[in-house]
């Protein structure tokens, strides 16, 4: 290997040390209360280091926000290659939890550090591409399957329902990533936790047997 090469993948190595340390902070403190100096301090460099890589603490948002969002697009489009949609809406709700599991730091502040919202022109993710957009995956999945018959027009558009989706997903992870340790509660396994809320959800968005009253809709 050449130097430049080893350069450049030293350069690599130290930007993600800086992200991971990055998440790390805003996971355990918030965003206000994490500075520049903090994360040099957490991986033992000048903040001067740091600033070569990333301008300013909003630049580390902006690039922590593209490439979370992309790794969890990733774990969704292994969803894509099922042939039912409401499989796939089912896989996609498993990969999303077991993101959570997998990635704690991530997941913490991507959904549970409260930070300035990243417009989305400045994130290196094109809106509404199924390669890239974790959200939109989800959303063609719960549209396919409302022209599918398989979930019900009334509650929503696919916009919508899928909201509804990931609430209730988030709920089973962000419970189990912040009280899994409070002992008040007999928690149940978080994996089976999380399939009986997307067995629930989907039974729930699914329409009623020919016939039957419609739940929630007046007769």
């Amino acid at each position: 290997m050449g130097s430049i090469e080893r350069r450049k993948r030293d350069q690599a190595a130290l930007r993600g040390r800086i992200l991971d340390a990055a998440r790390t902070l805003f996971a355990q403190s918030g965003y206000e209360a994490v500075t520049m100096r903090r994360i040099a301090g957490l991986i033992d460099y000048s903040p001067t280091t740091i600033y070569l890589h990333f301008r300013d603490k909003d630049a580390l948002i902006r690039e922590l926000c593209s490439e979370d969002f992309l790794s969890l697009a990733a774990q969704f489009r292994a969803a894509r290659g099922r042939e039912e949609p409401l499989e796939r809406i089912q896989a996609i709700g498993q990969a999303f939890l077991g993101f959570a599991l997998s990635h704690p730091n991530h997941y913490r502040a991507m959904f549970l550090a409260a930070h300035p919202p990243v417009p989305a022109d400045q994130r290196r993710i094109e809106r509404g591409n199924l390669e890239e957009d974790a959200w939109a995956i989800l959303v063609s999945a719960v549209a396919e399957a409302q022209e599918a018959g398989s979930l019900r027009r009334d509650l929503g558009n696919a916009e919508e329902l899928a909201q509804q989706f990931f609430a209730g997903i988030h709920g089973v992870a962000s419970l189990h990533l912040v009280l899994a340790e409070d002992p008040w509660i007999g928690w149940a396994p978080v994996e089976s936790a999380g399939q009986r809320m997307i067995e629930a959800l989907l039974r729930g968005f699914a329409p009623p047997p020919a016939g039957a009253p419609v739940p929630g809709r007046r007769p």
